[in-house]
């Protein structure tokens, strides 16, 4: 479990990518008087990021654990098509998946039938658990506590009590020559060893004290944790309920939850980053969304894979910087096409009368790491336009450029314009 300091936030996160991942403090977003809780999330070793945004601070661990959860099956992805470059027999596999993942993306606008939105990605994930540091300061239990299946702290292995001296065995050793002895040098014996007993025995039972201590301090803070997270359960269900009602009843934080839903729950190939920003303003009925696009750099992609007896692995074949170029331009036409889609296709309420998106593009200052975000599309969309368009992967292009989209050159050319205003 991933803790924020100062946030009151925990996070369940599958154990294959708890050390990989990167999560920023709860911060605060005001835009035109809207308040918003932010998280922004960073899987550096594959090249994702994600800015998680709620109008209910409560709704935030159920958003955070989902994308945590769906990063850990594209790393399990990941590190099987890591594993098969280093087998002679996965060849004629990893052409198969590279194949299938260059089809996805011609054809990103495909399967309509999948639009769907689900509640459950507000959802906390019901499981607890803490770490060792957490309950003792230290990475590893200590091997003297016990735990229960739920992992609690309930008792400690003692250390046996000292025995008692056996007195009369001391005397003994100066009974044969009792003569040489002084009656001060046997009892100075007798006194040792009962020093020595008292000794052990009092080490013995600070020893155990220490160990019951511990168990007892452990206790507390597993149960006070436990009962937060119960306790923050209990308030995200409480909250997925009302926002659900809340949807239906034309809330404006409502609808924004559920607009995140739709495209938390749509569907992209594993090289796709996906990244948003949702804002809606219900005066207008609009909803403006920030959609980040991959580049031409992320999408120079594998096409053949051999195998290198020399190397002893499997080497890769990849697309051209003109095929790679081309392809980022098909995926950010669909890519802003198909979320317009999505969104008009679910809203069930009718909550959206225009919506405006800006595909951007992300780059990396080489110097500070920090990620920067321009505006390189931008088209504004009216409900009674778009709903009786056909859309398929063919067309997103000549579809972009009827609705009126912005750009000042092909999107690979990452050439910055100014965003439509909502």
């Amino acid at each position: 479990m991933i803790e924020k300091p100062d946030s009151g936030q925990r996070f369940n996160c599958p154990s294959a990518i708890k050390a990989l991942v990167e999560l920023s403090e709860v911060y605060v977003d005001k835009q035109n008087g809207v308040i918003r809780y932010c998280i922004d999330m960073a899987f550096p070793e594959l090249g994702f990021w994600h800015s998680i945004r709620s109008r209910e601070v409560v709704l935030l661990s159920g958003k955070v654990e989902a994308v945590l959860e769906f990063w850990a099956q594209k790393f399990a992805t990941h590190k099987a098509f890591a594993e098969d470059q280093r087998v002679a027999s996965a060849v004629e596999q990893l052409n198969a998946e590279s194949a299938l993942a260059l089809g996805e993306l011609h054809d990103l606008l495909g399967n309509i039938a999948d639009i769907t939105v689900s509640w459950n990605h507000l959802q906390r994930r019901q499981e607890f658990n803490i770490s060792p540091t957490e309950l003792y300061g230290i990475p590893m239990a200590p091997s003297y506590i016990a735990v229960d299946s739920a992992g609690r702290p309930i008792e400690v292995e003692r250390l046996d009590p000292v025995g008692q001296p056996d007195i009369d065995s001391t005397v003994s050793q100066f009974s044969p020559l009792a003569k040489m002895f002084k009656r001060s040098e046997v009892q100075e014996a007798v006194e040792q060893e009962m020093a020595r007993y008292s000794e052990k025995r009092s080490a013995v039972g600070i020893t155990n004290a220490e160990r019951l201590a511990t168990l007892k301090q452990a206790q507390a803070i597993y149960d006070a944790s436990y009962a937060r997270f119960e306790a923050a359960v209990e308030a995200n269900a409480r909250a997925v309920e009302q926002v659900q009602e809340d949807y239906s009843n034309g809330d404006p934080a409502a609808i924004e939850e559920h607009c995140d839903a739709v495209l938390l729950n749509a569907y992209c190939p594993d090289i796709i980053s996906r990244n948003w920003i949702l804002n809606y303003d219900i005066a207008k009925k609009t909803l403006r969304i920030d959609l980040d696009l991959p580049d031409a750099e992320q999408l120079k992609l594998p096409v053949e894979w051999r195998w290198d007896p020399a190397a002893a692995a499997a080497v890769a074949t990849c697309l051209s910087q003109q095929e790679a170029n081309d392809l980022c331009d098909s995926v950010a036409y669909q890519l802003v096409i198909r979320t317009i889609r999505d969104l008009f296709a679910t809203d069930t309420m009718k909550a959206l009368d225009r919506i405006v998106c800006n595909g951007r593009m992300v780059v990396e200052n080489p110097g500070t790491n920090a990620r920067v975000a321009y505006t390189v599309m931008s088209v504004s969309v009216q409900r009674s336009e778009f709903g009786d368009l056909a859309v398929n992967s063919e067309r997103a292009c000549p579809l972009y450029e009827s609705l009126g989209g912005l750009a000042a050159g092909l999107p690979h050319q990452q050439l910055p314009v100014d965003p439509l205003v909502a």
